[in-house]
């Protein structure tokens, strides 16, 4: 496994790395940590794009943000 996570983002292979229950709790930590009430989901066009974005979105909102 290559993932890894700083500055830079999340690095790795999203189709084998990024699961959709990966992706979702780094969403829902994310609000938890950052106590932000908005977040703006941006992304490249990359063919998993939609499905991180959605699963990002999810975790987000579980914890009360509005994305």
């Amino acid at each position: 496994m290559t993932l890894s996570f700083g500055t830079d983002g999340m690095r790795g292979d999203a189709d084998r790395e990024f699961s959709d229950s990966l992706v979702r709790s780094v969403g829902r930590v994310a609000a938890e940590v950052l106590g932000a009430p908005r977040f703006v989901v941006g992304r490249d066009t990359r063919e998993s794009g939609g499905r991180i974005e959605a699963a990002l979105a999810e975790g987000l909102s579980s914890a009360g943000a509005r994305v």
